[in-house]
């Protein structure tokens, strides 16, 4: 049996790296229209991070394109294990979209981060606490302290 055509070609690293700049400037100029509320003068406000990391992927994408390095020809494509993980965690994202609001911020985001860590084989209990509460806790506080957004922590009531 010819293992070869199993095999599917590897993307170009200069294509990808060219498209990774593309999505990184559209994403950073979008970071650039983030309303400032009050924090005008603040050091660290809602739009530093996206912009930080939208400079950096930009930086990232340069570096690729300019030294794309070493490639081989063909690349196997994954397992179809990774691919039914992969649609797990699409649906458990999707998930966790729809839960956001009844739910609230921590029980949603702590099922998803336990689940998530269920998916990847996690059985810990240490990690899972550590991940699912006390990761939510100290996201929540830094987007509502540090940064000045509001986002509710329990289900809102209606």
């Amino acid at each position: 049996m010819n293992s070869d055509r199993f095999k599917v070609r590897a993307f170009d690293t200069r294509t990808g790296a060219l498209l990774l700049f593309v999505f990184c400037c559209a994403y950073t100029w979008q970071a650039f229209e983030i309303l400032q509320i009050n924090h005008t003068t603040a050091l660290f406000t809602a739009s530093s991070m996206p912009r930080f990391l939208g400079f950096l992927g930009m930086a990232v994408s340069l570096h690729l394109i300019l030294f794309p390095g070493a490639s081989s020809e063909y690349v196997a494509p994954p397992p179809l294990r990774r691919w039914l993980l992969m649609g797990a965690f699409l649906l458990l994202m999707i998930s966790y979209g729809f839960a956001l609001r009844p739910l609230g911020f921590m029980l949603s985001t702590s099922a998803f981060l336990a689940a998530g860590m269920y998916l990847l084989g996690q059985r810990s209990f240490v990690a899972f606490v550590s991940a699912a509460v006390i990761v939510p806790g100290l996201f929540w506080l830094l987007l509502t302290q540090v940064m000045g957004v509001y986002f509710p922590l329990w289900p809102m009531a209606t």
